[in-house]
């Protein structure tokens, strides 16, 4: 594997910005001054010939390349913008003020030998020094025939500039499109750079600052300004100021008055000299220092601006937010006063859920004690209408599709319970209850059904065979309830009256347990 060299080296470093290995690269022997090669190679043909699609190259064909230097590595420190890799390249020995240039290849489909010689090299950018290129200023992008481009012009204005590919040996291969020559890059004008190019030297021209007006941070433009302005003084004082002439030698002949009064004339004339050379370099420090003061003042009228700017841009935020914090408080009071009405309509419906369920209790109370027994199986069980049932006499109760009823016994297929949804109690039959809900409509929890359970009962295959079917009694239908066909054995008779007695005792209790449960809630509903 062959080894990069000292001027690899150092372009790989600048271009990823690190400073060490670009110190490193120096000492090994990579100069300051490096630029990068560009090698165009391109398939020549002699001619293009129109086709129906466009041209094809026709003729011999040559391979033919080319060589030159481009962009310098203080160039691409500069571009990317590496303060730290730009300022070693200055202590090595890069020149500040040599102008920066770079070429551009061409691209195309076909390569013929006429735009081989007159076009190969497309575009040519050229700065007049490494300060105008740092502030974007001053550069031009001309063609190969040496007129500017103007699309590309503009877009150097903006800081978009046509650069080769990274590398300090670029290699470009029958170009058929721009891609594969350039990359277009943005040059972003930074002061702290502007300021070590200023304080290692760079050159500042009248062009230069009259090109600086437009630049968006005004710190930089003031900074070049100033710096313009200082040189023009220490200028203008370093040619102003000479040294002082020599008085010239005093005539041999001191008895000669004629003598003696020229050397006093002369004397007199030298320190006159002096004394306005003295003035106008006085007036010189005096007009540096109103200059300084004049740059500061403006810095400051800019930092005042800005600050006054940030001022009003608070003032809206705090508008703002004191208009958000209004609209809080409204919303705020009207949340609490629909609070307020809510809860006023809660106890409202409140008192007339406790007055409602306490009549209905007391009905369902009053319907249970004057009701009959069946003398059947006691079940004290929650079930559901399977299907509508109107009521055939005053002793039945109405059952809906969906509605739950608290069957207290049931005996040959009938029932006696209280339907929990219209609170009405009476005679219904078997076959239109359930003891699951329908599908087609939500189970809801059984509250009452817990307090009603009989930790005794069989499971619920028992109590759906107890009741379809009950053995040694018949049912027949009569107005008022059904009653059940008296048995033939009188000692069968005593035993059924004690159980029927002890079964309705014991459904009453619990109705009534039931009903004490819903008065002790509040009226609360506890289905």
């Amino acid at each position: 594997m062959a080894t990069a060299s000292p001027t690899e080296l150092l372009f790989a470093a600048v271009e990823a910005g690190d400073a060490v290995a670009a110190s490193r690269s120096l000492r090994r022997g990579a100069a300051a001054k490096a630029r990068k090669l560009v090698t165009l190679r391109c398939k020549v043909f002699e001619r293009l010939e129109p086709q129906q699609d466009g041209y094809v190259g026709r003729g011999a064909v040559e391979f033919l390349e080319d060589t030159l230097v481009a962009e310098s590595a203080l160039c691409v420190a500069i571009m990317r913008g590496h303060i730290d890799i730009v300022r070693i390249l200055l202590d090595w020995g890069a020149d500040i003020n040599e102008p920066i240039e770079w070429k551009i290849s061409n691209w195309g489909k076909h390569w013929v030998k006429q735009i081989w010689n007159t076009q190969r090299w497309f575009f040519t950018i050229n700065f007049p020094s490494a300060l105008a290129f740092a502030l974007g200023k001053l550069g031009t992008i001309k063609l190969f025939n040496g007129n500017l481009d103007r699309e590309w012009q503009n877009a150097a204005e903006r800081g978009i500039l046509p650069m080769n590919a990274p590398g300090a040996q670029v290699v470009v291969l029958d170009p058929a499109r721009s891609h594969q020559t350039f990359t277009q890059s943005p040059i972003v004008p930074d002061l702290s750079m502007i300021e070590l190019l200023l304080s290692r030297g760079a050159v500042v021209t009248n062009q230069l600052v009259q090109a600086c007006g437009d630049l968006e941070d005004e710190r930089i433009a003031l900074t070049i300004r100033h710096h313009w302005r200082q040189r023009q003084w220490e200028a203008q004082r370093h040619s102003q100021i000479t040294p002082p002439v020599t008085p010239g030698a005093v005539a041999s002949d001191r008895d000669s008055g004629e003598d003696e009064r020229r050397s006093d004339q002369q004397s007199h004339s030298n320190l006159s000299a002096n004394k306005k050379r003295l003035s106008e370099t006085a007036f010189l420090e005096i007009s540096v220092r109103l200059l300084d003061a004049e740059t500061q003042n403006e810095r400051l009228l800019t930092e005042n601006a800005q600050l006054r700017e940030k001022g009003r841009n608070l003032q809206s935020q705090i508008v703002e937010l004191t208009r958000n914090a209004r609209q809080g408080d409204e919303a705020r009071d009207r949340l609490q006063g629909r609070v307020e009405e809510l809860e006023q309509e809660n106890n409202t419906l409140r008192q007339y859920l406790a007055s409602r369920a306490a009549h209905s209790a007391n009905e369902s109370e009053t319907a249970l004690e004057t009701g009959d027994t069946l003398g059947g199986r006691i079940v004290r069980e929650v079930m559901y209408g399977a299907r509508d049932f109107d009521a055939l006499d005053p002793g039945h109760v109405s059952i809906g599709l969906g509605q739950r009823i608290f069957v207290i016994e049931v005996a040959d297929g009938w029932g006696r319970g209280i339907n929990l949804t219209t609170k009405q109690g009476g005679y219904f039959p078997m076959s239109f209850v359930t003891s699951a809900p329908l599908g087609s409509f939500p189970v809801p929890s059984s509250p009452m059904a817990q307090e009603f359970e009989d930790p005794d009962r069989s499971s619920a295959q028992d109590r759906a065979r107890s009741v379809s079917i009950v053995r040694g009694n018949s049912f027949e239908s009569r107005p008022g309830r059904a009653r059940a066909a008296a048995p033939t054995d009188a000692k069968s008779v005593d035993l059924r009256r004690s159980k029927s007695s002890r079964s309705v005792e014991r459904a009453r209790t619990a109705v009534r347990d039931f009903l004490k449960g819903i008065r002790g809630n509040g009226g609360q509903d506890t289905r």
